[in-house]
């Protein structure tokens, strides 16, 4: 479909970075980062797992088209005054759930994985988290792992 990201896999090609992270954690995790289906945290882990691309991204997605991709004579501020107000709410539930807690359901699992990633980019755009002390020192913890700080360094 031409989209990005999208993962090769021996014959199995699929897109969608939620897809993509349910399949190798599905195939290569061996267990790992996913709690099992029987786990009282396995709902929570499906919802937050699900989380990022179904209620963070797109606003980010808009702050982005908004700001960067569009002509600025085509930009619309309340697109972007509307997304941020909806991604502070967003970082509140995230913040919510955090608190006492180093990840979203556990041990670091694909759920971290995807709205962990959520949290960075929409912190990178100007989110406010300054009020978020918990979604604050998660965004610390993420980027000090040594594969987010290789990704980064990669230029990702």
């Amino acid at each position: 479909m031409g989209r990005v990201p999208a993962l090769a896999d021996g014959e199995v090609t699929i897109f969608e970075s939620g897809a993509i992270v349910q399949y190798v954690l599905a195939k290569y995790a061996d267990g790992r980062m996913v709690p099992p289906q029987d786990s009282p945290e396995f709902a929570a882990y499906l919802q937050w797992l699900h989380c990022a691309e179904g209620m963070i991204m797109p606003h980010v997605n808009i702050i982005v088209v908004e700001t960067l991709f569009l002509p600025e004579e085509r930009r619309n501020q309340t697109n972007v005054d509307r997304s941020t107000k909806q991604l502070g709410k967003m970082m509140d539930a995230v913040n919510e759930q955090l608190e006492g807690r180093e990840y979203l359901v556990g041990e670091f699992s694909g759920a971290d994985i995807m709205t962990g990633h959520a949290c960075v980019v929409s912190a990178r755009l100007g989110a406010d988290v300054s009020d978020k002390p918990n979604v604050s020192a998660y965004i610390d913890r993420l980027k000090a792992r040594p594969g987010l700080a290789k990704a980064f360094a990669a230029g990702a």
